[in-house]
């Protein structure tokens, strides 16, 4: 009622046009992030090279193991520097199999087991 209260009611109609300009603000950020994500300007991926594994052994050091052609590498990546540490050959590196179960991972299946486990728990403390 007090946004009514000003003069003429003008100050309500401000309010209504700076809401919506955030929202089409916030419509305009969606669409020009997904269009990004289609186009190759974020994901470019390399054909030949491939980024096996990842070991973060100190802030800001990364040891990874990478699948450049038919070669694995083993480099240390800094934020200043990039340094081939090694070559393995095929037989040294093995590579595991990403299970069905994780690459089936699905947000909804996480949210809901969240949920029943919150819900759950304190279903069970209200029983007691």
């Amino acid at each position: 009622m007090f946004l009514l209260a000003g003069s003429n009611g003008n100050d309500f109609f401000e309010l209504l046009g700076i809401m919506l300009i955030f929202v089409l603000i916030i419509v305009a950020c969606y669409y020009t992030t997904k269009w990004i994500g289609k186009t190759n300007l974020v994901n470019r991926s390399a054909k030949n090279i491939t980024v096996l594994e990842t070991y973060h052994n100190a802030p800001g050091k990364v040891i990874q193991v990478v699948k450049a052609g038919k070669k694995y590498i083993v480099i240390g990546v800094t934020k200043e520097h990039m340094e081939m540490l090694t070559e393995l050959s095929e037989d040294e590196y093995e590579e595991q199999q990403v299970s069905e179960a994780i690459e089936e991972f699905k947000f909804q299946d996480v949210l809901l087991k969240i949920k029943n486990e919150t819900f759950g728990r304190k279903n069970k403390k209200d029983e007691k």
